[in-house]
């Protein structure tokens, strides 16, 4: 079973539509990380990203909106969200 990511951080680089998301890579055996950006509950972005560059960018996002960030650590059928 992955481990869950740490020491997420969120940045918006000083612009109003854009976020910029990073993490410490989780213990244990990962095949990748899936990153979502919802808003309530829908998901307006999603990416899957590689073990070996835990970021992601979000571009093209309202200014004023709040939005909700998780991340899953996937290894074969195991996940594990944050």
């Amino acid at each position: 079973m992955p481990a869950a990511v740490q020491e997420v951080t969120v940045s918006n680089n000083g612009r109003t539509d854009f976020l910029s998301v990073s993490w410490s890579p989780s213990q244990g055996e990962v095949d990748s990380y899936l990153v979502a950006l919802k808003d309530r509950d829908r998901t307006i972005h999603s990416a899957v990203v590689s073990k070996s560059s835990p970021e992601c960018v979000f571009k093209s996002l309202v200014p004023g909106r709040l939005y909700n960030i998780s991340i899953t650590s996937r290894s074969g059928k195991y996940e594990n969200h944050t």
